[in-house]
């Protein structure tokens, strides 16, 4: 079986409805049916955009309704007053903004605490240690001593100096 006889049987059907109706009202049927398949994609692409970007329920019913109703005026106003970053986008800036700010998470819970601390708020977890060469205070997330070098089961790293 050829690709020629399995779209025969459409091409015939399509010869004739272009003969009794003329081609002007199918390519306005074509016309009106791709527009239609573009408002859905619209639809469906704010409504995904949406939930990547707001948590407010509210405001996604709103961006979504606002684009079912007035399509291409509803994507400009959705496009004006959507986050310019997505939650995960905050979501990883604000972990990065926690790791120059000097705090660090709990091992234990991870909760967000500041480097001074000996033990959690939340969980009452010690922070740190002390060293077993130099007897300094490090964090328990340190494989190394910052201060002597000194692994955290007690052999030195070896570090070599640049000549």
């Amino acid at each position: 079986m050829s690709a020629y006889s399995l779209f025969l049987p459409f091409i015939e059907n399509l010869q004739h409805v272009i003969h009794v109706e003329g081609i002007f009202p199918v390519l306005l049927k074509i016309l009106l049916i791709y527009i239609i398949i573009l408002w859905i994609s619209l639809v469906v692409w704010v409504f995904r955009d949406v939930i990547h970007r707001s948590n407010n329920i509210l405001f996604q019913v709103f961006s979504v309704l606002l684009n079912t109703l007035l399509p291409v005026f509803g994507l400009f106003i959705y496009l004006l007053i959507r986050s310019n970053r997505t939650l995960m986008e905050k979501y990883y800036e604000e972990r990065e903004l926690h790791s120059f700010s000097g705090d660090f998470e709990c091992h234990a819970c991870q909760t967000v605490i500041q480097e001074e601390h000996e033990y959690c708020f939340y969980c009452g977890e010690g922070l740190h240690h002390d060293c077993n060469h130099c007897k300094k205070m490090i964090l328990l997330s340190f494989d190394f001593c910052t201060y002597c070098g000194e692994k955290k089961g007690g052999k030195k790293k070896i570090v070599k100096k640049k000549k």
